[in-house]
């Protein structure tokens, strides 16, 4: 999703149109895995192990074949103290649209968790 914002600052429906196809990729991911393991045997244990492995591979095709897609120039720098894990919640006090769409976002990630 970062990336794609990176890459298409400025060109909104191309965004819109390539945001919702990352968002079918992974969502059919999540259906086709749930499919894949009526192949696997038995327990948890293979799956938690297939699991890792697919999770590993990602990790190092993400790290090794995704560039960055900012220039050294736009960057800015990390800081722990800023990284809040509750931010979203002033999305609610945005106003009634910001309401409902995150509302409408947590809806849709919630069969992920």
């Amino acid at each position: 999703g970062a990336t794609l914002a990176d890459c298409l600052q400025g060109q909104p429906a191309q965004l819109a149109a390539a945001s919702g196809v990352l968002f079918a990729v992974i969502s059919g991911g999540f259906g086709f895995g749930v499919g894949l393991s009526g192949f696997l045997p038995p327990g948890l244990r293979a799956r938690y192990a297939l699991s890792t492995c697919c999770l590993a591979a990602s990790l190092c095709c993400a790290v090794v074949l995704v560039p960055e897609s900012l220039p050294a120039s736009s960057r800015i720098a990390f800081r722990p103290r800023s990284a809040n894990p509750l931010s979203c919640v002033r999305l609610f006090r945005s106003g009634r649209r910001m309401r409902v769409l995150a509302v409408l976002a947590l809806l849709h990630s919630a069969p992920m968790f």
